[in-house]
């Protein structure tokens, strides 16, 4: 379905810039406020982020990931959030199976989505290792995507994973999910590692000291303090996803290194 832009979204007070990441839309402006929503969950503007994925949701309807958009950005607000997942799930339903972004069929990164958006409301709701178990299913449907640049997905599954592992306590887990992340265990293909990734030596270097293994800690901590001076966001954990940073901190404390993080989840 084609849509016609409207002058309403030229108006916009603020400047975020031309960083665009093309969704299934014939709307332009159901694009632009996509982009402008994205570009706020970057920034950790959640309430300014679900505004423009609203835009964007009632610029384009079937924009399916408008409405994943204003249910990941949810800030605990579950039943909103599942409101939108329902909706984000019909609008899928409207994508051709044929239909692709680049190497990747939309089908294929729309699930990545799902997935990852359902096992954190499962989260949310309590049952962990339900939770757990999707995200897992989340990270094994990214990696299986075709290599494309930029990613088919953009955004770490593991990083999620290790985080809320790490608020359960499960810190060995969490150590096992960011040493595959990086590239240390030679579990995953070098496509889908991310080698010296701010968020993930933060879980990293979090999970050592909290195992009292900090001497093991030392490199990691070097590289993450590399990272992080080139970073411009002050970060407790691998995602914001995680609410409890209580012990995040004192391995942060116990480290004795500041630093700002390179990019938001």
């Amino acid at each position: 379905m084609e849509h016609a832009p409207t002058r309403a979204a030229d108006a916009y007070p603020f400047d975020m810039g031309s960083y665009s990441r093309p969704v299934r839309t014939g709307s332009a402006e159901a694009q632009r406020w996509f982009d402008r929503g994205l570009a706020w969950c970057y920034g950790f503007n959640h309430d300014e982020a679900i505004r423009c994925f609203e835009r964007a949701a009632r610029a384009d309807p079937d924009c399916a990931m408008a409405h994943w958009g204003v249910a990941y950005a949810a800030l605990g607000e579950v039943a909103a959030a599942e409101a939108e997942q329902r909706a984000f799930r019909a609008a899928v339903e409207g994508v051709p199976e044929s239909r692709t972004v680049f190497n990747n069929t939309c089908r294929a990164i729309l699930g990545v989505a799902e997935a990852m958006l359902d096992g954190e409301l499962t989260y949310r709701k309590g049952a962990h290792d339900e939770a757990f178990a999707k995200l897992r299913r989340a990270a094994e449907l990214s990696d299986d995507l075709t290599y494309d640049e930029p990613w088919g997905w953009m955004q770490p599954v593991r990083h999620a994973l290790g985080a809320l592992l790490l608020e359960q306590g499960r810190v060995e887990e969490a150590l096992e999910v960011y040493r595959d992340d990086l590239g240390l265990s030679g579990r995953l293909p070098r496509a889908v590692q991310h080698p010296d990734n701010v968020w993930a030596l933060t879980g990293l270097v979090e999970c050592l000291d909290r195992l009292g293994r900090s001497h093991e800690a030392e490199p990691f901590r070097q590289r993450l303090a590399l990272a992080r001076a080139r970073a411009d966001v002050d970060i407790a954990a691998s995602c914001f996803c995680r609410l409890d940073t209580s012990g995040a901190h004192a391995a942060h404390d116990h480290g004795g290194h500041g630093g700002h993080a390179g990019h938001c989840h």
